[in-house]
């Protein structure tokens, strides 16, 4: 694969990001290879609202929830079992192992792994998820639904 980016795309950025140069524009959180354990269930939840394109209040209505409550979620603050249950049926994902990978519940075996980092950026927008965040995303729904 080639990248057609301009030198001074790289150098507008490079001037932008002050003495972090090592990543040129890109958030810190593409810069590396992340694990699907390694995201934190916040971040899980904005991929997967972005992923299907929605809103935090398209997703709270689908969800029957409020969007305060999806706020709180995304900012890895204030898990509501019944939130999380609503989550797992409006994203085909088996129930007990979402309440699982928001530490809700203890897993029946290390195969998910609750040890998740909070990253430093959350996204409330609509945008599209990159190549990388694609690729986390369904490595993560993979894991959950058991199709690894």
């Amino acid at each position: 694969m080639k990248l057609n980016i301009p030198i001074e795309w790289f150098e507008k950025h490079i001037t932008a990001d002050g003495d972090d140069d090592a990543i040129a524009g890109f958030p810190a959180f593409l810069a590396t290879r992340h694990e699907p354990e390694s995201v934190s269930f916040g971040t899980f939840i904005a991929l997967l609202r972005r992923r299907d394109g929605l809103s935090i209040e398209e997703l709270a209505a689908r969800a029957e929830v409020d969007a305060s409550e999806l706020r709180d979620i995304e900012a890895d603050e204030n898990l509501e079992p019944s939130v999380v249950h609503q989550l797992a049926c409006v994203f085909h994902l088996p129930p007990k192992k979402l309440m699982q990978r928001a530490a809700l519940t203890e897993p029946r075996s290390s195969v998910v792994r609750e040890d998740a980092v909070t990253y430093a950026a959350h996204s409330a927008a609509v945008a599209a998820l990159s190549s990388t965040e694609r690729e986390l995303l369904d490595a993560l729904v993979r894991e959950l639904s058991g199709t690894e």
